[in-house]
């Protein structure tokens, strides 16, 4: 019975889901966010700097460079809207 209706219902995960596409809020629904040029990245920047220090991370070199790299890599996806 499951696979009969799991059959009748087909997902494409690209096409229904967006799978493999970024997807971002626009900056004005985001307390904080401006919608100015840069403006997203700046505010994900400094939630994510928050969030270091919310773990008293902000100090710790590794985890400071897997941030650069995290943050270059969104934006290299095309995560900015600004």
């Amino acid at each position: 019975m499951t696979a009969v209706t799991a059959a009748s219902c087909p997902l494409d995960p690209v096409a229904d889901l967006g799978l493999g596409v970024p997807h971002f809020p626009e900056p004005e629904v985001v307390v904080g966010g401006g919608g100015g040029a840069g403006e997203s990245d700046r505010l994900l920047r400094e939630r994510c700097e928050a969030g270091l220090i919310q773990r008293g991370l902000e100090q710790d070199p590794a985890v400071r460079q897997r941030l650069e790299e995290e943050l270059a890599a969104i934006g290299q996806l095309g995560g900015r809207t600004g």
